[in-house]
């Protein structure tokens, strides 16, 4: 086996161990979400589609759900991050929000 193709293995065989997959789904789930948001805002500012909108911003609550499940316990990221601007006044993104600062206080985050 070539060199190349070893290290190929060994990177696959590390991408399958279950910690390393959580830690990528919950920072992907998070980025997603985060797109997601971004789109749904834009499409209620640019083409003033209110109800496609909300479809994308209750997805990218899902989306934060999907990531917390997964591990995800960045409160301060989440306070920060701008592009979450959109969704904080959601009945949803608030109660998510309560269940994150919960688990994130018992995991000592």
């Amino acid at each position: 086996m070539s060199p190349t193709g070893q290290r190929d293995e060994a990177t696959n065989k590390s991408l399958r161990s279950g910690r390393q997959e959580r830690s990528f789904s919950r920072h992907a789930d998070y980025r997603n979400s985060v797109h997601v948001a971004r789109l749904a805002c834009n499409v209620q500012a640019e083409f003033k589609h209110e109800q496609t909108a909300d479809r994308y911003a209750a997805g990218a609550v899902e989306l934060l759900r999907r990531a917390t499940a997964a591990g995800f316990r960045d409160l301060a990221q989440v306070r920060a991050d701008p592009l979450l601007a959109s969704l904080r006044e959601r009945p949803d993104f608030k109660e998510w929000l309560k269940e994150l600062e919960g688990k994130a206080k018992a995991s000592g985050k």
